[in-house]
């Protein structure tokens, strides 16, 4: 199952090779505006098993203190579960039509 989250404060890790530790990674935010971020869930997961894997993924994917602006999946129950947790409306939780498709 595929969850797609509305993410307009993108960010992306990378290593800094000049540093004084080079292994340790660092995160940036990325330029260029509305992104989405993808989270395939593998088969046999939980609703639970899923909800708990986007939300420690979001972290890694939008800056500090950003959450997703909207929420879809193929489970009605996680798009709710996800839209209540990062205070969206649920009945207003799927990509908007200004998003487009990818």
């Amino acid at each position: 199952m595929r969850v797609n989250l509305g993410n307009e404060a993108p960010i992306e890790g990378y290593r800094d090779p000049e540093s004084g530790d080079p292994e340790l990674v660092r995160y940036r935010r990325v330029e260029g505006g509305k992104r989405v971020t993808h989270v395939d869930i593998p088969s046999g997961k939980s609703m639970g098993d899923a909800f708990r894997l986007v939300t420690g993924l979001v972290p890694y994917h939008f800056a500090k203190g950003a959450g997703p602006v909207w929420v879809e999946s193929e489970s009605p129950g996680l798009t709710a579960l996800l839209a209540e947790h990062y205070g969206l409306d649920p009945d207003k939780a799927g990509r908007p039509a200004d998003w487009k498709k990818e």
